[in-house]
């Protein structure tokens, strides 16, 4: 992002950066590079040809955490966008415990672009689960609820009425997982790919799993072929049916999402595509169930700001991601588009959505082998390029949130056409994700 050609602090998104420290204890010196989350600012104050960038570092692991500051400044040309500083010194307190450990000089470097940057070209997702689903969809980082499956990737293979569920040790922050070179220097590292065998099965009732959602009390619930099914056991127990919101066979759930008061949205579609031949409904935390709009085609994803006062939710056939003003009271409502594919792009739609903690939105395109970035004026800020065709759904995780994980599908395709499709993709976009929300009941 240029500099502000403007006399005041100019907000900066996140960005991917690097510290590197020197620590001292037990007469050791110990140098290491930490990849940190960041937020900055320009702050020109009363000189219009100095540029001040104030840098504020952080990382927080399950047994570490960071925080610096860090400022630097220097004249340059007002002329020149390029010319904000980019690095800065300050200091680092590596905190373990509660207790301050040590506390040392840190550099900070911009390592990569500010976001968002479009001209900068597409990143690249990497492989991470390979293709153990044939229609993997509806990826979600479980919350720490204090069972086996605490603090892991949970997606379904949709189609196979199947749960996958990524081994939490596959996310475990070793004491050197972030030694100097254990990650390249330009931008932040995707996490180490998987093996079949730390990816665990739990079969739903019935023979489609269209979307899971913790539950607020403990416990998990899971939109099947025709209806709401919870298990108290998140990691897969006995099946209690909560309701049934179908009978046509020729109709199935398909996606869904919870609102902030933590009713279940549950999306459907028909199994022939027609046109308005599908329904969004609303779960409450009792069962009682309401219609939101009866009038789509492809029900596909559904996310919340953090405000909770803006969702977004994608009929994939419109080819559009809509916006709709939200309150408990209220509900959904004036649904506008966010933006719409371009008539000549050959992918088929919108699929599923997350948003990160700024609330911009990204949103599998499904057919268009990519995940896009825009910001809620729709404005396109990043592009995630994937070696498959049928990207499906996104969310972030990790243990720090920073992790998009992108699910991909087998459907419709050549048998061995994509070796990689149905597999999970994960890349590194410099932007924190934000929780999950449960459902209520």
């Amino acid at each position: 992002m240029p500099a502000s050609t403007h006399a005041d602090k100019h907000p900066y998104r996140q960005a991917s950066m690097s510290a590197e420290h020197v620590a001292e204890a037990d007469g050791n010196r110990t140098r290491q590079t930490e990849m940190l989350g960041l937020t900055g600012f320009e702050d020109r104050g009363a000189h219009q040809d100095a540029r001040r960038l104030r840098i504020e570092l952080y990382r927080v692991g399950r047994t570490r955490s960071f925080t610096a500051c860090a400022e630097a400044g220097r004249t340059a040309d007002s002329n020149d966008p390029r010319s904000e500083p980019s690095s800065a010194q300050g200091a680092l307190t590596e905190v373990s415990g509660g207790n301050s450990v040590v506390t040392t000089a840190v550099t900070a470097r911009r390592d990569r672009t500010w976001l968002p940057l479009p001209e900068a070209g597409p990143m690249r997702a990497e492989l991470f689960v390979p293709p153990l689903a044939f229609h993997a969809e509806g990826p979600v980082w479980w919350p720490d609820d204090g069972s086996p499956v605490a603090h892991t990737l949970r997606y379904v293979d949709m189609l196979a009425g199947r749960i996958l569920t990524v081994d939490p040790d596959a996310f475990t922050v070793g004491p050197d997982a972030f030694a100097a070179g254990s990650r390249d220097a330009s931008t932040e590292a995707a996490p180490t790919p998987v093996t079949p065998d730390m990816v665990a099965a739990l079969d739903v009732p019935g023979p489609v799993a269209a979307c899971l959602r913790p539950r607020r009390g403990g416990g998990i619930a899971v939109l099947t072929e025709h209806g709401l099914s919870v298990s108290d056991d998140p990691a897969g127990g006995e099946w209690t049916p909560l309701v049934e919101l179908l009978t046509d066979p020729d109709i199935r759930l398909n996606e869904g999402g919870c609102d902030p008061a933590g009713r279940f949205l549950a999306g459907t579609m028909r199994y022939d595509q027609r046109e308005n031949g599908a329904t969004l409904f609303q779960i409450s935390g009792d069962g009682a169930v309401s219609t939101v709009f009866d009038d789509v085609t492809i029900s596909n994803g559904i996310a919340w700001s953090r405000s909770g006062d803006r969702a977004y939710y994608n009929d994939t056939p419109t080819r559009s991601t809509w916006v709709l003003d939200w309150s408990e009271d209220a509900g959904l409502s004036q649904p506008r588009r966010l933006f719409t594919l371009d008539p000549d792009d050959p992918a088929g739609g919108p699929d599923g959505l997350c948003l990160d903690a700024e609330d911009n939105v990204w949103t599998a395109i499904y057919g268009g082998s990519r995940v896009e970035c825009r910001d809620v004026a729709g404005t396109l800020l990043e592009v995630v390029d994937l070696p498959v065709t049928n990207v499906t759904a996104c969310t972030f995780g990790g243990p720090d949130l920073r992790t998009l994980f992108i699910t991909t599908s087998q459907e419709d395709l050549t048998p061995g056409a994509q070796p990689e499709a149905g597999a999970v993709f994960a890349a590194e976009p410099g932007v924190t994700g934000v929780p999950v929300t449960p459902f209520a009941g």
